[in-house]
């Protein structure tokens, strides 16, 4: 079995999904992932929150996730995310974006 990602070799299963981001706050992770990657796909900067709900006001981010120069061109920030329980929340200041995040 060949693996996209060899940080992800030794889990017995790596889930994927592309969530579109708005300027309304949104949990995309409730569960508690060995390992979670989010890169940014879209035009618009994603700011994440761990533990509670994602604001883009100073204090209510933990990560901001540069844009890309245009959706999908892969140039979007990435957030790697090893040993974290819990909630996982994003935003975007205006407009909308997409993320893709990886975990097992």
């Amino acid at each position: 079995m060949s693996y996209q990602n060899e940080r992800f070799k030794s889990f017995s299963s790596v889930t994927q999904q592309i969530v579109a981001v708005s300027d309304t706050a949104a949990n995309v992770v409730t569960s508690s992932p060995h390992h979670l990657t989010i890169q940014n796909l879209g035009t618009e900067p994603v700011y994440i929150k761990l533990g509670a709900t994602a604001t883009t006001s100073s204090g209510g981010f933990s990560y901001i996730l540069p844009a890309g120069t245009t959706a999908n061109d892969g140039s979007g920030a990435v957030a790697n995310i090893s040993g974290y329980v819990g909630t996982i929340s994003v935003i975007t200041a205006s407009g909308t974006s997409n993320v893709v995040i990886s975990n097992g």
